[in-house]
Formats: structure tokens, sequence, C-alpha cells
């Protein structure tokens, strides 16, 4: 019976001891934790295609807070593996000042933040990204 227990016993104890590990050397961020200042201190947004190489920006608070909507409200975890890839869709830099203080590399549930990979708890949306770049390219 011990030795059964001990089977039994042992391999949930290493799983436990697992995930808190994980839990310790990837914890979940927000974007506020990433960002690493209040929204309200960005003052600028470049954002850059990487098909055309094409960029736009904004300092309209309206159009910042826009994009912010897009990569908030979802959790961003270090990624056990950084493994960089070639080419990408869009990067857009969040600034304070004239400092980037932020870019995100991607689209999807893997993004580039600041070179770091990170997985996305929920997807970041290619489609509402092309709106908000489009938006800013049919203004010029």
């Amino acid at each position: 019976m011990k030795k059964k227990l001990l089977w039994v016993g042992l391999p949930v104890i290493l799983i436990i001891c697992v995930v808190a590990f994980i839990q310790i050397q990837y914890p979940r961020k927000t974007f506020d934790d990433l960002l690493g200042t209040n929204e309200a201190n960005i003052t600028k947004v470049l954002m850059r295609s990487g098909v055309t190489g094409h960029g736009v920006e904004t300092a309209d608070k309206g159009k910042i807070k826009e994009l912010i909507n897009l990569v908030n409200n979802r959790y961003y975890r270090k990624a056990f593996k950084q493994e960089f890839g070639t080419g990408y869709m869009y990067y857009y830099d969040f600034y304070s000042g004239d400092k980037v203080i932020l870019r995100i590399t991607g689209n999807g549930n893997v993004v580039y933040i600041n070179d770091t990979r990170y997985n996305v708890s929920k997807e970041i949306s290619l489609d509402l990204l092309n709106n908000w770049y489009a938006s800013l390219s049919n203004k010029k």
C-alpha cells in the first residue's frame, strides 16, 4: 500500500513543482506590465508594415487608445524557446516623448516584444491591426 501511494504521490508532487517553477520563471504579464509606464504617457505610435515597408504614425490620443485596446485585455507569457522569425506583418512602437518604450512585432498568439518572444493568451487580430493601419494610411 505504501509503495502504491509512493508511485502515485511522487509524480503528482513532481508535476506541482514543475508547474510552480514555470509560474515563477515565466509569469503572466499584462500590457501595462510590459509598457512600464501609464498608458497616458504614450505620446505617439508608429506602425510599420512588413509587407510594404510603409509606416504610419499618430499622436492622436483617440487613435493611440484604439491600438492599446487591440493589444490590451490579454496576458503575455515569455516563451520557453526564444526562436526568432525572419518576417513580420507589422511592428508597432509606443513612444513617450522621443523615446520608444515598447515595440511589439507581429500578431496572433505569438509576438515579439522588445526582441523577446511572448505567447499571447488571446490572439491579436490581424484584421483589426489592418483596419487600424489603413485608417491612418488613408488620411495621407
